[in-house]
């Protein structure tokens, strides 16, 4: 099972934690809005999520393929993904990166994956 983490320096971790696992919700089904196309395109295609979370801990489903767990400390933002193969390792990880990018709009965020 391939795994890739970041650990993304920021003030507003809990922020960016809750607002990730929140849109993964809604897309989900779980409210706001539901599936649609988003502007990350063939990225999202086929993809359905559900979140449970707390101010400093969170975990997406993503079905098919695996799992972003994501934590927040004081001043860090860890977020790992855990998926069934490599293809599903990219798409998640485009998934999760292209939120946090879209979510920082002002604080740009500097997320280095890590293979684990």
């Amino acid at each position: 099972m391939p795994s890739i983490e970041a650990r993304i320096p920021t003030g507003r971790a809990s922020r960016y934690l809750v607002q990730l696992c929140q849109h993964a919700a809604a897309i989900g089904g779980g409210g706001g809005h539901g599936p649609r196309p988003h502007p990350d395109g063939p990225a999202r295609q086929g993809a359905h999520a559900s979140a449970e979370w707390t101010d400093t801990h969170g975990v997406i489903a993503f079905a098919p393929g695996g799992q972003c767990t994501v934590d927040a400390g004081a001043d860090t933002l860890t977020v790992r993904i855990d998926a069934a193969d490599d293809q599903a390792l990219q798409r998640i990880q485009d998934i999760v990166g292209r939120d946090l990018d879209r979510f920082s709009g002002r604080e740009p965020l500097a997320v280095a994956w890590r293979r684990l």
